[in-house]
């Protein structure tokens, strides 16, 4: 009964079954508040276990990776359009039909403006045409004129 206890709360140490729960819901995209909330873990221990371990926190990157690469090639289809195969039933039973998906142009946009910005991003010119200037006076009594 003289035993003495730690004070607060025990630390979490890295537990190999929920590393691989955390590591499998990050290939789905998840962000690190989602996979929280999915293990129950805190958010703060998520932060420190990726502060600590490195070899942690350079799975769950390739990881999160994986699903962003998943979406680039998504992406990328969606650009250039794509073919599929896709069940229908017909006079002779069960049968594949190929369908086109035609190209999106927002996705082509998207990609273009991301991978190419120099020659596709969004340009925006102001011209200043107003004749009125604004004096700006310091403290020291210099003044400046700038045109508005």
């Amino acid at each position: 009964m003289n035993e003495k206890r730690k004070r607060g709360r025990p630390s979490k140490k890295l537990i190999q079954g929920l590393t691989a729960k955390l590591f499998e819901l990050a290939k789905q995209g998840k962000t690190h508040e989602e996979m929280c909330r999915i293990t129950g873990l805190s958010v703060r221990t998520l932060r420190r276990w990726n502060a600590e371990d490195f070899e942690f926190s350079s799975s769950l990157k390739e990881n999160r990776a994986l699903a962003d690469d998943m979406v680039e090639a998504s992406t990328y289809r969606n650009a250039i359009g794509y073919d599929y195969y896709e069940e229908a039933i017909s006079a002779r039973g069960v049968v594949e039909v190929r369908k086109h998906q035609p190209p999106n142009a927002t996705s082509q946009i998207f990609w273009l403006k991301n991978r190419r910005a120099r020659d596709w991003k969004d340009r925006v010119e102001v011209l200043n045409e107003s004749k009125e200037t604004l004096e700006i006076v310091y403290d020291d009594n210099r003044k400046e004129d700038f045109a508005v």
